[in-house]
C-alpha cells in the first residue's frame, strides 16, 4: 500500500487532491493534514513514503516542514505543490523538495510524479541507500570548478556564458542545475537538458540566488585510494563528448545528442552521492573491489545492497530529471538489465563509458571496460562499433 500525506491549509484543497486520486484509492493510502504541525503529528505517528505539501502555510510553511520531515523520515519523498510563485518562497524550496509542482496541477500529472517516486523506491534496494539519497539536497562540485565558479559570480561582470561553461563541466554542479531549472515553478514545456540553456533561462539574478542557498559547494569527502572526484570529472567529461559523438554518428536528432550528453556526464553520480555521503565505507568498498580484482559495482552490491548506477538514477529520478538520462544512468554499465530493448541514450552511454576507458587507459585490471555484444546484437547494431569508435578517436584529436 502506497502512503501519501497531503498537506494544505485550506481544507477544500485537501479534499480536491483526494477526489482527484479516487481511482487509486484501493492502492493509495492517502492522509491529510491543514497545517505543518498537523502534518507532523502524523508523520511521527506513523510514516509516509510521500509528503506532498502546499507551501505557503500559517506557522509552519512548506519548506521548513518538508525540512522538519527530513529529519523525521529521511527516506521520505517530499515535494512541494503550490501556486506561491515568490522568488523568495521558491528558494526556499529548492532545497528540502525532491519536486516542485505547480497549482493547480492536473491528477495525472500528480499521479504520474508519486506512480515514479514509487517505481524509483522499488529500484533501490535498501532502506539505508534510499535514506540517503533522499536525504541529499545537492551535490557537492570539484574542488577547482567550484573556485572558478565563485570567482565568476564574484567577479564586476559576471558572465553567464563563463558561468556555464563551468558547471557544465561538473557533475554536481550540472545536476543541481537541472534539478532546479526542471522544476515546474518556471512553467516550461519541455524538460531542459542543456546546462547552457538552464543558466541562460535562470539569468544572473537567479544563480546569485542559489549560489547563496547554496547550491553549489565544494567537494570535501575523504581522499580514498582508488578514487578522485577531479579524476571522476574527467571521466564523465570524456564519456559525455564521446556520447554525443556516437548519437551524432547515428544521426540522431539534436534533442537526441543533448540527451546523450547530459547522461554521459551524470553516468556515475551515485559514486559522487556515495564518496560525498559515506566515504569511509564507500572507500572500503573501493579497496575491496581491488583487492579481489572484481568490479567496482560487484562490490557495491555486496556491501550497499545497490550499485552507483542504481543510487545515481534514484537521486535523478527522485530530481524529476528526463526519463532517457535516468534511464542510461541506471543501466550504462549493464544494458541487457533494461526492460525496454531500443537504441537510444542508453546505448551511447554504454559504448561511451567503455570506450572513454578503454582510449583513455584509465580502465584497472579489476574494471574493465565492457561492451555488451550481446546487447548491441540484440539491436542489430553491433556492426556499427568500429565507427563509434572511430568518432571517439577524431573527438579526442579535435580536443587536443
Amino acid at each position: 500500500m502506497k502512503r501519501v500525506l497531503f498537506v494544505d491549509d485550506d481544507p477544500n484543497v485537501v479534499q480536491g487532491l483526494r477526489r482527484m486520486l479516487r481511482s487509486v484509492r484501493y492502492e493509495w493510502q492517502v492522509g491529510s493534514a491543514t497545517s505543518g504541525e498537523e502534518a507532523l503529528e502524523a508523520i511521527r505517528h506513523e510514516p509516509f513514503d510521500v509528503i506532498v505539501s502546499d507551501m505557503k502555510m500559517p506557522g509552519i510553511d512548506g519548506a521548513e516542514l518538508l525540512t522538519r520531515v527530513k529529519s523525521l523520515q529521511p527516506d521520505s519523498v517530499r515535494i512541494i505543490l503550490s501556486g506561491h510563485s515568490e522568488r523568495h518562497a521558491v528558494m526556499k524550496s529548492v532545497a528540502p523538495a525532491h519536486q516542485f509542482l505547480s497549482k493547480p496541477c492536473e491528477a495525472e500529472a500528480l499521479k504520474e510524479t508519486i506512480e515514479r517516486a514509487y517505481a524509483l523506491r522499488d529500484f533501490l534496494g535498501t532502506s539505508k541507500i534510499k535514506e540517503l539519497v533522499s536525504g541529499i539536497d545537492f551535490l557537492p562540485g570539484a574542488p577547482s570548478l567550484h573556485r572558478e565558479l565563485v570567482q565568476e559570480l564574484e567577479a564586476p561582470n559576471p558572465s553567464l556564458t563563463k558561468i556555464a561553461k563551468v558547471i557544465e563541466q561538473d557533475i554536481g554542479m550540472s545536476g543541481n542545475i537541472l534539478k532546479v531549472v526542471n522544476s515546474a515553478y518556471f512553467g516550461l514545456f519541455k524538460p531542459v537538458i542543456s546546462v547552457e540553456r538552464a543558466v541562460t533561462y535562470l539569468g544572473l539574478e537567479t544563480i546569485g540566488d542559489l549560489s547563496r542557498i547554496p547550491v553549489f559547494s565544494e567537494y570535501k569527502g575523504l581522499d580514498m585510494r582508488g578514487f578522485s572526484v577531479e579524476a571522476l570529472g574527467r571521466h564523465s567529461r570524456r564519456t559525455a563528448g564521446f556520447a554525443r559523438s556516437v548519437a551524432v554518428e547515428e544521426k540522431g536528432s539534436e534533442e537526441l545528442a543533448g540527451h546523450s550528453f547530459q547522461a554521459g556526464m551524470l553516468h556515475d553520480v551515485g559514486k559522487l552521492v556515495l564518496a560525498a555521503g559515506v566515504p569511509e565505507r564507500y572507500g572500503r568498498v573501493v579497496q575491496r573491489a581491488a583487492e579481489r580484482g572484481v568490479s567496482v559495482s560487484e562490490v557495491e552490491q555486496e556491501e550497499l545492497g545497490a550499485t552507483h548506477a542504481q543510487i545515481g538514477a534514484y537521486l535523478l529520478g527522485l530530481w524529476g530529471l528526463p526519463e532517457p538520462i535516468v534511464e542510461a544512468v541506471a543501466y550504462h554499465t549493464k544494458p541487457m538489465d533494461c526492460p525496454w530493448r531500443r537504441s537510444g541514450v542508453l546505448t551511447a552511454v554504454h559504448v561511451a563509458n567503455s570506450l572513454a576507458l578503454e582510449i583513455d587507459g584509465s580502465s584497472t585490471a579489476n574494471d574493465p571496460p565492457r561492451i555488451e555484444l550481446e546487447y548491441l546484437r540484440s539491436l542489430k547494431i553491433d556492426h556499427r562499433l568500429k565507427d563509434w569508435r572511430n568518432a571517439c578517436l577524431q573527438c579526442v584529436e579535435q580536443a587536443g
